[in-house]
């Protein structure tokens, strides 16, 4: 397993050289285009007002280098099997790079956002899924190892832990302009969004959430992919979700979609 991870990681690492090497990011006006590549040169270009969503990520090797990625998403984002447009926008760059570029492309970029918590007892919902599994497991393993397939119960208690770590790592803000969604512990991610920008928005509340008092606010944009880090506000407590869908929803039905 230790080579599999050191092999795995060198090899992410030449890719990496490969895809980025040469990067070079311009604006031409309202425009922006990335070039990169070392065996197939690339070029992607997007206009400002076609990308709808934004994610702002600081994984924990990023994080000891005091670095952080940008990645969008537009209206289009294939064309066939081809990316046409921009998606590894900044793919390495300080925060304080990434904050200026952002108060370039966004007039009204805050900069920080005064981040609201989660429902009391998110780690309840965050920690069901592992502590199932795990529960599952131990039932096949105790038919072929007997009392020895307990041991993975000793996991349990790590994923209530992991779960509080989540839970409080996590939050969400929405001011005039922005709906915006922090999650990741170890990996941290912040997407954001325009209020204009949502093309869709929905209410979610499972039978767990209902026990729980809590709900969510599923927003998405147009291009979302459905591997990205989306704007799926959960685990919050069920007055404010209600709260915050009458919100966006009083303000997209008064907004022209873009």
């Amino acid at each position: 397993l230790f080579v599999a991870t050191v092999a795995g990681k060198a090899l992410a690492i030449v890719l990496t050289l490969l895809r980025d090497f040469g990067f070079t990011l311009e604006q031409a006006g309202p425009r922006l285009s990335v070039e990169r590549g070392l065996l197939t040169r690339v070029r992607a270009s997007a206009p400002l007002r076609r990308i709808q969503h934004w994610t702002l990520r600081q994984g924990l090797v990023l994080r000891l280098f005091g670095r952080t990625s940008l990645k969008v998403e537009t209206a289009a984002l294939r064309v066939g099997n081809e990316e046409q447009t921009v998606s590894d926008l900044v793919p390495i760059a300080p925060p304080e790079t990434l904050d200026a570029l952002l108060r370039g492309w966004l007039p009204d970029w805050p900069g920080e956002f005064a981040f609201r918590p989660l429902h009391p007892r998110a780690w309840r919902r965050l920690s069901l899924p592992p502590c199932v599994m795990t529960l599952a497991a131990c039932i096949g393993f105790t038919s072929f190892f007997g009392t020895a397939g307990l041991l993975p119960l000793a996991l349990i208690p790590f994923w209530i832990w992991l779960a509080h770590r989540q839970a409080g790592a996590a939050g969400y803000a929405v001011t005039d302009s922005y709906v915006v969604w922090r999650s990741g512990w170890l990996d941290r991610r912040i997407s954001f969004a325009r209020i204009e920008k949502l093309q869709g928005l929905r209410w979610a509340q499972s039978p767990f959430d209902r026990r729980h008092g809590m709900a969510g606010v599923r927003a998405d944009t147009a291009g979302a992919h459905p591997m990205g880090h989306r704007l799926h506000l959960l685990y919050l407590p069920e007055a404010e979700a209600r709260a915050l869908f009458r919100r966006l929803s009083t303000r997209l039905a008064r907004t022209p979609w873009q």
